[in-house]
């Protein structure tokens, strides 16, 4: 499947979950147009249904505000911009809804989170230093684990069902279709 094919297959399954079809429906629409069950199992794992959005939405949009606060307060801070440019990177990611990119937002929490480890064993532990180390380790634990939760809320694995049969040639072959869990 070329380029041009693959951007057409994204572009129909964005417009077949805006119009509120399951990931299952839409599934069995597009390999039908388009075949390759697999691709077009991969594109519809990248893209939130219309229901996960309006159930999980408000929580990506809270993530969004949370990361937002985060970033204003790291250039307060710090007063430089230039390393402030994996947050602002993560917020376009959040912001767009870009659900492949959440696990880079983490590794960037978990980054953060062993630097500042490794700052705070460095440096002389006094008791308002563990004060100041649980006041930055939560926020850090929050770009680490709820993108990840995030992203199976608004775009669940779908479950691969491998099915055995004979062609009419008399050799046996398997069949690949995937299954999206319902969306509540």
């Amino acid at each position: 499947m070329d380029k041009t094919q693959k951007d057409a297959l994204r572009t129909d399954a964005i417009q077949l979950l805006a119009q509120g079809h399951s990931k299952q429906a839409a599934y069995e629409q597009l390999v039908q147009k388009y075949g390759f069950a697999k691709l077009v199992a991969e594109v519809l794992k990248e893209l939130p249904s219309k229901k996960a959005v309006e159930r999980y939405g408000k929580w990506n949009y809270a993530f969004l505000i949370f990361l937002v606060l985060i970033v204003a307060a790291l250039f307060t801070i710090t007063g430089q911009a230039i390393s402030l440019l994996w947050f602002v990177l993560a917020l376009w990611v959040v912001a767009k809804r870009l659900l492949k990119y959440y696990i880079f937002i983490s590794a960037i929490g978990v980054v953060s989170l062993i630097s500042l480890v490794v700052l705070h064993f460095t440096e002389t532990a006094s008791n308002g230093s563990w004060m100041n180390l649980v006041l930055v380790l939560l926020p850090i634990l929050i770009i680490v684990f709820f993108p990840l939760w995030l992203t199976k809320k608004l775009s669940p694995s779908p479950i691969e069902k491998r099915e055995t049969y004979t062609d009419q040639a008399g050799v046996s072959r398997v069949r690949l279709s995937y299954v999206f869990p319902n969306e509540e």
